[in-house]
């Protein structure tokens, strides 16, 4: 149909329909490219804008993941420190309790030693009571394992604890002499 149109025309108008009509789809094609040319730029800002983001991003993300790395290895190395030091206060309660054990079992021999008196012969105010007493340990000292350190006083030497026992009266006129503090 556009042929049609164009027939019978001279042929310097079809050049010059022609020529126009190519100007104006070279314009066209033109145009495009420009257009695309500029959303291909814009793009590519846009792109280099993100990766220069995301590239920020990631190094401040590497840097705090280097950052927990090491709190992670510092905590790990301090529940491993405290889990150490934990088994060592488990074995130094083992060892305390045993050494308390074996001190309960001393105080309980040494009470059924104490709890067998001589019997008294009557009663005489002129005489002492015989009783014999088995104490044993009377010192912190004696308490103590040697390695560790006994309080000091003022002066710089090693208080001792002494064990003084009182024994309450047993018959009941000497008892009103004991006085008892509550």
């Amino acid at each position: 149909m556009n042929m049609m149109v164009l027939a019978g025309l001279r042929p310097e108008i079809i050049m010059d329909v022609t020529n126009r009509a190519l100007t104006f789809w070279h314009y066209q094609m033109y145009q495009e490219l420009q257009y695309q040319k500029a959303l291909n730029k814009r793009s590519c800002d846009n792109l280099t804008q993100a990766e220069e983001t995301y590239t920020t991003e990631i190094m401040k993300l590497n840097a705090l993941l280097q950052k927990e790395k090491r709190n992670t290895e510092a905590l790990e190395k301090e529940v491993e420190n405290q889990a150490r030091h934990m088994g060592e206060l488990q074995d130094q309660v083992v060892q305390k309790n045993r050494h308390l054990q074996n001190l309960m079992a001393m105080n309980n021999k040494l009470r059924c030693n104490t709890s067998t008196l001589q019997p008294d012969d009557g009663y005489d105010a002129t005489k002492p009571k015989r009783r014999h007493y088995s104490l044993g340990l009377q010192t912190l000292r004696d308490l103590r394992p040697y390695d560790e350190v006994l309080p000091q006083n003022s002066s710089g030497q090693a208080q001792d604890f002494v064990f003084n026992p009182v024994t309450p009266p047993t018959r009941p006129d000497e008892r009103r002499h004991f006085v008892t503090k509550k």
